[in-house]
């Protein structure tokens, strides 16, 4: 990944992050009609499919989809001084967002929410260049499904299993107490018992009461499946955005 600009734009004031082959191989014709090969590597690979573009009458203009990503020169600078910086918080932000995958099969964390405030503190280290704000919506509506799924798991869960609504509020007050006290899995253990002790306060038999509780428990469990793959595809578009 680097930048890419041109004199013939903004008279080489602009520029954008641009993803090029790092060596080429190219046959041409020289000056007096004779053919010749050559192989370029590096910056040099670079220039030959720059000039190449100029060539098909083709400027870096016409392969942006996105002009938020274009930069100044001044930011160009600056950031071409502070790459090796930016490689190391890119490497830094990843390997933070990895475990969020598995945090996420403990109750009442909030791990999608932990992994924007990463997306978002590395999109505000690389001044919206890779992740623009557009970007950051699209990861925010990741974790508000997810957030849909929270809610909704559980509930479904203990409806199917046949709990009242008195059950719900007991198995989330479980979950709190659970996590509290037997972090990390004491929530799921916290949830169970709480719709237990509600049911068998409402005089169900145990049958019932263990029924409702497991519905809960299966709920919840498949939310947090559910969410697992959400954390997945927000590590995967983040790492669309940035690489």
């Amino acid at each position: 990944m680097g930048y890419e600009g041109c004199g013939s734009i903004a008279y080489g004031k602009l520029f954008r992050p641009v993803k090029l082959a790092q060596a080429v191989t190219v046959e041409a014709l020289g000056m007096y009609g004779k053919p010749f090969k050559l192989s370029a590597k590096g910056m040099l690979a670079w220039l030959v499919q720059h000039e190449n573009d100029h060539v098909n009458g083709v400027v870096f203009l016409d392969k942006i989809s996105d002009m938020h990503k274009l930069v100044s020169r001044n930011y160009f600078i600056k950031h071409k001084k502070n790459n090796m910086y930016y490689s190391i918080f890119l490497i830094i932000s990843s390997l933070l967002l990895v475990p969020a995958i598995f945090l996420v099969f403990i109750p009442a964390f909030p791990a999608l929410w932990y992994m924007l405030f990463v997306a978002s503190a590395f999109a505000l280290f690389d001044g919206f260049v890779h992740i623009s704000l557009t970007g950051l919506a699209i990861l925010a509506g990741i974790v508000l499904l997810s957030m849909l799924v929270d809610t909704l798991s559980g509930i479904v869960g203990a409806k199917y299993g046949g709990a009242s609504k008195k059950s719900i509020i007991y198995g989330f007050v479980g979950i709190i107490v659970g996590t509290v006290l037997f972090f990390p899995l004491g929530g799921l253990l916290g949830l169970f018992g709480g719709v237990l002790i509600a049911e068998f306060m409402a005089h169900r038999n145990q049958n019932l009461a263990l029924k409702a509780a497991t519905g809960s428990l299966i709920g919840t469990f498949v939310g947090m499946v559910i969410n697992c793959i959400l954390a997945i595809s927000f590590l995967v578009t983040f790492l669309v955005f940035v690489l």
